[in-house]
């Protein structure tokens, strides 16, 4: 028995897989509505956080170039609501717009004695759009 009629098949194998297509990277796997639930949720964290600079990040190029970073941060000291959490449950995309479902618990600290504290739970919707291949957030959209 001569080796070559064994090793010629385990070398064609061989170079063979080399030529198959690898996996992309899971990145490329992403749908706009995956990036754009990423995205949201990071968002909320910094909101919840109070990292204002962080989740200022996330707002669309327009709204920056009418509110500063310093009147966005008052804004949001001086709201009554507290945020507690978040979490960003689906997106729905066509294009460059997404409309983003997210749960948000809260509490109003500076209610009346009986209900101050007291925190709720709702669904609101959320406008995100595309521009230059980054997903932003459209307050009011």
């Amino acid at each position: 028995m001569r080796y070559s009629n064994l090793i010629l098949p385990a070398v064609f194998g061989l170079l063979l897989s080399a030529c198959t297509p690898s996996e992309p990277p899971a990145e490329a796997m992403q749908t706009d509505g995956d990036v754009v639930m990423e995205r949201a949720q990071a968002r909320w964290d910094a909101l919840i956080a109070a990292d204002h600079e962080a989740g200022y990040g996330y707002y669309s190029p327009g709204f920056r170039e009418q509110m500063t970073l310093v009147d966005f941060t008052i804004d949001l000291r001086s709201r009554p609501v507290q945020w507690v959490a978040a979490e960003v449950v689906s997106a729905d995309c066509e294009g460059d717009r997404c409309t983003v479902e997210t749960e948000v618990e809260y509490r109003v600290p500076s209610a009346p004695a009986q209900m101050s504290g007291m925190g709720n739970r709702r669904p609101i919707e959320e406008t995100w759009i595309r521009i230059d291949d980054t997903w932003w957030f459209v307050p009011g959209a």
